[in-house]
């Protein structure tokens, strides 16, 4: 309801193009075709669509078109985890939400195809971190032997990692979930979440912003922008970086190799010399663009993404250059 109010009070705002991130089908639908009708221009984006084939007469999405394999791969690697056995919780989300219902399906699936697996404990925290947080506690009250919590959204992880964390389970019950808010990475980090579907959220926000204008302009899909627009989601764990490591330094040249052949920095050594001064250039951009000279420190996951960002902007550099002995003329003789 909430949804449909905010809808009508959009519509009587003069907005060139409408977006809606659906949050249940059956009750928006019917709210989008309406305002179709009344001459507003109206698209869908980010991790839920009405499409035609839920009678939607939106005009594009942009966003997430497989929720329901995310919440399978997700689900997959929590039971490769476990080793194919033991009791695991769903925490869905919001009821009729069609990602968290799609992803929930996709759990459901693929715990059916392990049969030493069971699903004992399934809720609807209502996208709220202290519903799941609430629920999560009586699931372990009632499970000791709980060995997994399966979460659909971005506010249950962080829930369930808070009363994992509580009951002193950490590495005890396994978490995985979906998106990348702060406090989900920073329990990715320390080993309570195992492993986090993270959206291209900078993706779905621009090539949102890029469709609406088409949209505004009098495009249809098909002239210069699909109908949908599908983003990625990756799969990320804590692991991931202790590996990256091992191989730059076993299987590459990456701290040995030059720069470059014969400008910046064609020394030996020269790719990671020119890692950290890039790294810590653009460290001093992120300072002054955030903090704007003010007190304060940057977030961990924002030290923790300037870095990625700076010392591997060039690994593909790695292994590239290779030594090589020339014949050159001397200068003085001639020869």
């Amino acid at each position: 309801q909430d949804q449909l109010r905010r809808l009508r009070e959009a519509a009587g705002r003069g907005f060139d193009v409408i977006g809606v991130d659906v949050a249940d089908v059956g009750t928006v639908t019917p709210a989008i075709n309406a305002l179709l009708d009344e001459g507003h221009k109206v698209m869908t984006f980010s991790s839920s669509d009405s499409s035609k084939e839920n009678g939607c007469r939106r005009i594009a999405y942009v966003g997430n078109t497989h929720n329901y394999e995310d919440g399978a791969d997700l689900t997959r690697a929590l039971c490769e985890k476990l080793g194919g056995t033991g009791k695991v919780a769903l925490l869905v989300g919001t009821p009729g939400a069609p990602c968290h219902e799609d992803r929930a399906l996709g759990a459901r699936r693929v715990i059916g195809q392990y049969p030493d697996m069971e699903i004992v404990e399934t809720e609807y925290d209502r996208d709220t971190v202290e519903l799941a947080y609430e629920y999560t506690k009586e699931f372990l009250a009632r499970h000791p032997d709980l060995a997994g919590i399966i979460c659909c959204n971005m506010s249950n992880p962080v829930g369930a990692a808070r009363a994992v964390v509580e009951a002193g389970l950490q590495g005890q019950v396994a978490i995985v979930g979906m998106d990348h808010d702060q406090e989900a990475l920073g329990y990715l980090r320390d080993g309570v979440i195992y492993a986090l579907g993270v959206q291209d959220c900078y993706s779905i926000g621009f090539d949102t912003i890029q469709v609406a204008v088409k949209i505004a302009d009098g495009l249809l899909p098909g002239e210069s922008y699909p109908e949908k627009t599908e983003e990625i989601t990756t799969i990320i764990y804590q692991d991931g970086a202790a590996a990256m490591l091992y191989w730059l330094d076993s299987k590459t040249d990456f701290f040995t190799a030059p720069a470059s052949s014969k400008y910046h920095l064609a020394q030996p050594g020269g790719l990671v010399i020119h890692s950290l001064n890039v790294w810590r250039r653009l460290r001093e951009i992120a300072v002054r663009d955030i903090l704007k000279g003010g007190p304060g420190e940057l977030w961990p996951e924002t030290e923790e993404t300037v870095a990625i960002l700076g010392l591997l902007h060039d690994v593909c550099k790695a292994d590239v250059y290779h030594q090589e002995t020339k014949r050159r003329k001397n200068p003085d003789t001639g020869k």
